[in-house]
């Protein structure tokens, strides 16, 4: 019995030592035995026990986990256990296994725990949520992972818009539905509201509670109908009482140009004012000038066509009239022309035979060719030194000192009919002085009459009359 119980003994320590040996090599692991050296591990059936056997394999690189689905806190704490191993494996999602490298997935419905296992997928970049409706939870995923594309559609009024959109055109809804929606399309720029059926002052609302997003509806004032992008409207002969209407107006037009407001019983300074605070839209109204009227955009005034004649201030309102290029006031007993001081574009002027004295508005005026100044109290030439497009001036039967005129070497055509009754300003004859200082200048100085020997068959007389509509007279 001794020797039996010896040899028991001896075979026990035999085997204890040897396990010891196989220990010193191998790692127990799920029923089976594993080299420590080992760098792949293939475990379609997971590991049920404690991961943190995983830390004995000293080499290990990979990790092949498929075949079973992990939860992510199982997966989590794998990895931790595995170390820099790289995990090959599945997730369980809803009722399905994704690859656990998988860069693209679709969902139909989404929650909280859906987000956090999909939030594992580091490759993933990308999700078709487009039949989902859990936005509260896509909207998570999307913050958690700003990397990824998240991808969905947010029914409007009938219409599926993609989260994205940035110009939406949705069916008929209500305020507050679109509201909502709103709160889902953060890139959204311009809507279409002509479907939906909401209310202009509704429309209103929404597009100063969402400043960024440009808003097309239709509006209307006094019977005329217009769409909000409209660029260029006309409501002349709307009664207006003062401008109050247009300005609150005024907002939910971004895109507005030009506004006509013609005969709407606004008066000029109302209408100027509106202007200087409105400075990107171009306002357009009637003036009133004695018996007749013009439009603020006009670009001739010529009473003569009219067979009529205005005086006093009764051109005064023709400051308002800042694209003119032509007018004609010959013969009008109008004593000023300060109204011409802006007028940028004007390229020919009559004021023959007026009581103009003062020619100071006119120094700005760059683009000025055809100038008439005869039969009038002009004594001061020297604002036409800024005219420096002035090429055909007539100042018959004027009298001012001609020093400023010898130095504007631009002019083409100068006629000078009585030049010879001309006070001889510091004791030079003018005649003499316009002759020596522009030689290349056509002086007429004794033309018989103000137009006489031809100023009637200059070019620019031609443009002028045809600008007006005018028949060419003869000197």
């Amino acid at each position: 019995m001794r020797k039996v119980l010896l040899a028991a003994a001896l075979l026990l320590c035999a085997l204890v030592l040897g396990w010891d040996g196989v220990r010193e090599r191998y790692v127990f692991l799920q029923g089976r035995l594993y080299p420590r050296e080992a760098s792949i591990l293939v475990l379609p059936e997971g590991i049920s026990g404690d991961v943190a056997v995983l830390g004995e394999f000293g080499h290990l690189k990979w990790l092949d986990l498929r075949g079973r689905g992990l939860t992510p806190a199982r997966m989590e704490a794998l990895q931790q256990a595995a170390g820099r191993a790289r995990l090959l494996w599945q997730l369980d999602f809803q009722g399905q296994r994704l690859d656990g490298n998988a860069r693209a997935v679709q969902v139909r419905h989404l929650d909280a725990g859906d987000v956090a296992g999909l939030c594992c997928l580091k490759n993933l970049r990308r999700v078709d949520g487009r039949l989902c409706r859990d936005y509260q939870a896509l909207g998570l995923l999307a913050r958690r992972r700003p990397e990824c594309h998240v991808e969905y559609t947010v029914e409007l009024g009938g219409i599926c818009v993609s989260g994205e959109e940035r110009c939406l055109s949705p069916g008929e809804c209500t305020p507050e539905q679109l509201e909502a929606a709103l709160a889902l399309l953060p890139q959204a720029e311009r809507m279409d509201l002509r479907p939906t059926g909401i209310a202009p002052t509704q429309a209103r609302a929404l597009a100063m509670a969402h400043r960024g997003i440009r808003f097309l509806w239709e509006e209307s004032l006094g019977g005329i109908r217009f769409r909000t992008d409209v660029r260029e409207l006309d409501l002349s002969g709307v009664p207006l009482e003062g401008t109050g209407d247009i300005e609150e107006l005024l907002p939910y037009l971004p895109g507005l140009q030009r506004l006509i407001l013609c005969d709407c019983g606004i008066d000029s300074p109302a209408m100027a004012s509106l202007g200087q605070r409105h400075p990107k839209i171009r306002f357009v109204w009637r003036v009133r000038l004695g018996p007749l009227s013009a439009r603020t955009d006009d670009t001739w005034f010529a009473p003569i066509t009219r067979h009529q004649l205005i005086g006093g201030r009764d051109a005064d309102e023709l400051k308002y009239c800042t694209d003119m290029e032509c007018i004609d006031l010959g013969h009008c007993w109008i004593r000023d022309c300060a109204w011409a001081r802006n007028m940028k574009n004007l390229r020919y002027l009559v004021l023959a035979d007026t009581y103009v004295k003062d020619l100071s508005p006119l120094s700005g005026l760059k683009k000025l060719a055809y100038l008439e100044l005869f039969v009038t109290p002009v004594r001061d030439y020297s604002p036409l030194l800024g005219c420096t497009g002035l090429e055909d001036l007539n100042l018959g039967y004027t009298y001012g000192d001609p020093a400023p005129l010898s130095r504007m070497t631009w002019l083409k055509n100068l006629w000078w009919g009585g030049i010879h009754h001309v006070p001889w300003y510091r004791g030079e004859n003018p005649a003499a002085l316009l002759q020596g200082s522009l030689p290349d200048t056509r002086l007429m100085f004794y033309a018989g009459s103000s137009t006489g020997l031809g100023w009637r068959e200059l070019p620019h007389y031609y443009e002028m009359r045809d600008r007006i509509g005018m028949y060419y007279m003869k000197g």
